[in-house]
C-alpha cells in the first residue's frame, strides 16, 4: 500500500483511555512484501499477528469490563 493511501486510513483508527486510565488503540497492520494473497504467501506471519491482537484483547477484557 502507497503511503498515501495508509495515511487515510489513520482517521479511521481511534485511541482513547477506559474510565479506569487503560490506553486502547485500534491498530493497522501491513504485511512485508504481501500483496492480495499474502495471507496464503505468509500464513506464520499473518497467524503471529492474529495472534497478538487476541492475546491483547484477552489482556485488557478484565479492565474493560470493570470500566463499563
Amino acid at each position: 500500500m502507497d503511503p498515501n493511501t495508509q495515511a487515510g486510513w489513520d482517521q479511521y483508527l481511534k485511541e482513547g483511555k477506559t474510565p479506569n486510565g487503560v490506553v486502547v488503540s485500534q491498530r493497522f497492520w501491513q504485511c512485508p512484501e504481501g500483496r492480495h494473497f499474502f495471507h496464503y504467501d505468509y500464513p506464520q506471519v499473518v497467524a503471529d499477528e492474529i495472534i497478538a491482537y487476541w492475546e491483547d484483547v484477552f489482556e485488557y477484557a478484565p479492565l474493560l469490563a470493570r470500566a463499563a
